[in-house]
């Protein structure tokens, strides 16, 4: 799932330690692999200062969750970068698509919903009007790719 994308510094690590670049490459996969997996098990290991925000993260086909802790809660449509997440799903920059707060066992904690792909906040209001007319569903945008989505979002709406 995780490919270490930055080539140049796994070879600049290779040769600086000489280590075969392909085996740099596959330890890098495997610390952002580790560090995924202790995120999803131990999230109070990243507890700092702030609300518990659990994000999910999707850029096209590549999607992540992590959970941290934020000073302030990011508001619909705003952009944040996060480089960590780079290696992983292709891109550093989103924008929040959804935000619900909730009480979890006596917890306030925020869930964010963020995209990767380019922000269009006209198609995201067309989008809402194809869900309340009932030409989508909720369970297409999980199962469509973004540009099915568009296609019937255009034929319904071309004017």
């Amino acid at each position: 799932m995780i490919e270490a994308k930055n080539t140049m510094a796994s070879s600049s690590i290779a040769t600086d330690r000489r280590y075969k670049a392909t085996d740099v490459a596959k330890w890098i996969t495997q610390m952002y692999e580790d560090i995924y997996d202790l995120n999803d098990t131990e999230p109070e290991l990243f507890r700092a200062p702030g609300i518990r925000h659990d994000i999910y993260f999707r850029s096209y086909d590549n999607r992540i969750f992590f959970t941290m802790w934020l000073q302030q809660t990011p508001d619909l449509y705003h952009r944040f970068q996060f480089n960590f997440l780079r290696a992983s799903v292709g891109t550093d920059s989103f924008w929040v698509k959804d935000i619900t707060h909730k009480f979890d066992g006596g917890e306030y904690r925020v869930s964010l919903s963020v995209s990767g792909e380019e922000l269009n906040k006209y198609r995201e209001l067309m989008l809402d009007k194809a869900l309340f007319n009932g030409l989508i569903d909720l369970i297409d945008l999980h199962h469509k790719h973004p540009f099915e989505i568009d296609k019937i979002l255009w034929e319904s709406y071309r004017g």
